[in-house]
């Protein structure tokens, strides 16, 4: 794991697996060769032996989907905006604490408020969703299998 700056200079970590690690490992080898100034100290620094910038990570996103085989349909969808929507989104049908949901903003780059108030589905919604399992259950005559749990106990994989 690093530690990197995001929005507002706040701190946010990054998992590097070890297929990640091997690619910066060969990124690093061959920072010479193609044409980085030695003394620029980011990982993913400019080609460019004058500069002593870094990469912008949203600009590589929006390259790779623009420009990926097959051809996306929507690339304009693949954005860090949206991927970090679609993380806050499924986490809510998980049951986190106050402590694991601030956690989850921070490592997203924001702050509690702004987790809740952009990122959140309505409670409606998370209704649906949870109120779907019990409905699939009885449809499928499983209702007796579902005795004494709570709606966030019921799964749809294992007991349909």
């Amino acid at each position: 794991m690093v530690e990197t700056r995001g929005k507002h200079g706040r701190t946010v970590a990054i998992i590097l697996t070890p297929e990640i690690t091997n690619g910066i490992n060969l990124l690093n080898s061959l920072r010479s060769t193609v044409g980085i100034h030695e003394e620029n100290p980011y990982a993913f620094a400019r080609v460019n032996r004058d500069s002593l910038g870094h990469l912008r990570g949203w600009d590589c996103l929006r390259y790779c989907a623009t420009k990926c085989s097959p051809k996306l349909q929507n690339p304009d969808a693949i954005t860090s905006t949206r991927l970090r929507k679609y993380i806050a989104t499924i986490t809510q049908v998980l049951s986190l604490e106050e402590k694991e949901l601030d956690w989850l903003a921070r490592h997203l780059g924001h702050d509690i408020r702004t987790h809740r108030e952009y990122y959140r589905l309505h409670e409606s919604t998370i209704e649906i969703a949870k109120i779907s399992k019990l409905l699939l259950a009885v449809d499928c005559g499983k209702a007796g299998s579902l005795k004494g749990k709570s709606l966030d106990e019921i799964t749809i994989d294992g007991e349909l």
